[in-house]
């Protein structure tokens, strides 16, 4: 006898919820979260939920890395810090509880009305976003309002993150075949210009990364073809041509690395991306190192009060004495290894390392969610993306999203044992 799931229908509803607010206004996302949750815990089934989540790895891997966060607290001088970065993580912990002690694993068609819902909420917040900017084009005659931050302005995300949900959209509509042939043509065209358009260096990097690939699995069909000549044409006209996305990998120089060996910065001096990704690279292992605190690391509230200290300590920019400036005070290390790393030390480190290699490891049998993988392995590399809210929702929420159990027929329906084995290999 196939599964039915109690309650499927209105964990959709707040998932899709979940996705749509957390591009639009994170207070109420962290609302609907709550809300779920509480759902999940008044629901009742905790017999068959408390098995599901002791049998999981993924889930005591998480939970492990939790309890660690806590623990640090008891020799982190900024505790209080701490404890705000621990309630932004939350949803790591909260999101794969539900769907794991659950046993969520959603029918085809549902799954499909969420991935349709959250790529037609982000093609309307797109568009809301053009259409604002077009209207500051119209009193400034500035094409830079159409690139970059300026664009992802009306939301307040930063173009980062908009880039992010606007990749994860379009790998849903790609592997998932949402639509019919033409609307999909026309979505993932739209969705691609808007990802030149909000020109993350990073996430462009990936996305033609994720397009040789597809092109060369499928080199002999005329989407392989169509997809080489486009990307070949692409690249062409990005390097040979003046505009804001050439201009955005211009800014990167590798003359500028010789910063990173030296003891005393000025102010005037210009990073771009890398060079200052690199040199807070630097800055983390100097901390641990001084601090000596290779295992436990120095404290995930005091993480932050240590790389302020190595930027006065190396006279990076501080503001120049403007009102509201502050320069790269604040700043994170732009690196999630290295947050990891020096506010966990290396039991962190590796309990962070073990949580994604196990979120990689139940989303293996989806194309997607391999893919999704691999987008935030080299994300992770160049953003903190787990010290806000959007990272957090949408790493766990979408791998959660991914993992199903090993079959080859979709159609099939889902018996309480494949549901289990999904979360508990």
């Amino acid at each position: 006898m196939a599964r039915i799931i109690r309650n499927e229908g209105i964990y959709a509803i707040g998932i899709v919820a979940v996705i749509l607010s957390l591009v639009l206004n994170t207070k109420l996302n962290s609302y609907l979260i709550a809300a779920l949750f509480l759902f999940f815990l008044l629901e009742g089934e905790w017999r068959d939920k408390i098995h599901r989540l002791q049998h999981s790895r993924l889930f005591l891997v998480i939970l492990l890395y939790f309890i660690f966060l806590f623990g640090q607290l008891v020799f982190d001088p900024k505790a209080a810090e701490a404890l705000k970065i621990i309630e932004t993580k939350a949803s790591l912990l909260i999101i794969p509880m539900i769907f794991i002690g659950k046993g969520l694993v959603f029918s085809p068609k549902l799954k499909e009305r969420i991935s349709s819902s959250f790529v037609l909420a982000m093609l309307g917040i797109l568009f809301f976003c053009l259409f604002s900017s077009f209207q500051i084009y119209l009193q400034t005659a500035e094409w830079s309002v159409f690139f970059y931050h300026e664009l992802s302005k009306p939301l307040q995300t930063g173009a980062i993150y908009l880039s992010l949900f606007a990749l994860m959209a379009l790998l849903n509509v790609f592997y998932e075949r949402l639509f019919n042939p033409i609307v999909r043509g026309l979505i993932l065209l739209s969705l691609f210009l808007f990802l030149l358009l909000l020109a993350s260096k990073t996430l462009l990097l990936v996305l033609v990364v994720l397009l040789i690939v597809i092109a060369a699995k499928r080199r002999k069909s005329k989407l392989g073809i169509v997809l080489s000549a486009g990307l070949l044409l692409f690249i062409s006209l990005i390097l040979s041509t003046s505009n804001p996305i050439q201009d955005r990998f211009a800014d990167l120089d590798s003359d500028r690395l010789v910063y990173l060996w030296q003891d005393d910065l000025q102010e005037d001096i210009y990073l771009d991306g890398m060079s200052m990704r690199l040199l807070f690279a630097r800055f983390g292992m100097e901390i641990i190192s001084e601090n000596g605190r290779w295992i436990q690391g120095i404290g995930q509230g005091e993480r932050q009060t240590a790389l302020n200290q190595k930027i006065v300590q190396y006279h990076l920019y501080q503001g120049g004495g403007e009102t509201n400036n502050t320069g790269y005070l604040g700043y994170n290390f732009h690196n999630q290894y290295m947050e990891e790393w020096v506010g966990g030390g290396l039991t962190g480190l590796l309990l962070f390392s073990a949580v994604f290699l196990l979120f990689a490891r139940n989303v293996q049998v989806d194309v997607l969610g391999r893919q999704l993988i691999f987008v935030f392995a080299i994300l992770f590399l160049t953003e903190s993306v787990l010290l806000r809210q959007y990272g957090v929702v949408a790493f766990s929420l979408f791998l959660c999203l991914q993992i199903r159990p090993k079959i080859e027929d979709d159609e099939i329906e889902l018996m309480p044992d494949q549901a289990l084995d999904a979360f508990t290999s």
